[in-house]
């Protein structure tokens, strides 16, 4: 699969203290258009890149494959080699927020 023009991803994680849970928001631009932006999802770390596959196949920009290789999906793992392989026309911002509100602000 091959993603033409620019691909921007902003991610903004707040860790819940009192559940112990940490959420994220992911916002995916496309040659400098907003794709889309979705608030509050469960997942820390770098689970904002899922969410960011997940608006471009919604958005039929990457395809969907679900066949899994070592439990990974294929299409995951082909969309963290394309972001590796590209990283001239990728950018990935990612805030750590201290405040739940905060998530949905971009």
């Amino acid at each position: 699969m091959e993603l033409k023009g620019r691909l921007r991803i902003v991610a903004r994680r707040w860790f819940n203290k009192r559940t112990g849970n940490t959420y994220h928001s992911c916002e995916v631009e496309h040659d400098g258009e907003l794709v889309e932006r979705v608030t509050e999802v469960q997942g820390g770390e770098k689970m904002f890149l899922q969410t960011a596959l997940v608006i471009l196949q919604k958005h039929d920009l990457w395809p969907v494959d679900e066949e899994r290789v070592g439990g990974m999906r294929k299409d995951a793992i082909a969309f963290l080699r394309w972001l590796q392989e590209n990283h001239e026309r990728v950018e990935v911002l990612c805030f750590d927020v201290t405040k739940k509100r905060e998530l949905c602000h971009g």
